[in-house]
């Protein structure tokens, strides 16, 4: 089962940020390709692994 979690903006400095607790630093190593600053969707797959993908111009989903 895959759940939607958000919308969010990547953001190094999590002390200004208003994203909440759920993106962890342990997580920005695996986003080969990602800079910070851009939009990610974020899923939650079998209540126990993190799905973090760009948001992509015109995404219809």
């Amino acid at each position: 089962m895959t759940q939607f979690l958000g919308e969010r903006t990547l953001n190094r400095n999590r002390k200004n940020s208003n994203t909440g607790m759920l993106l962890i630093p342990a997580a920005y190593k695996n986003l080969t390709g990602i800079d910070f600053k851009t939009k990610v969707k974020i899923y939650l797959i079998d209540n126990r692994d993190l799905l973090i993908r760009p948001v992509k111009e015109n995404d219809g989903e």
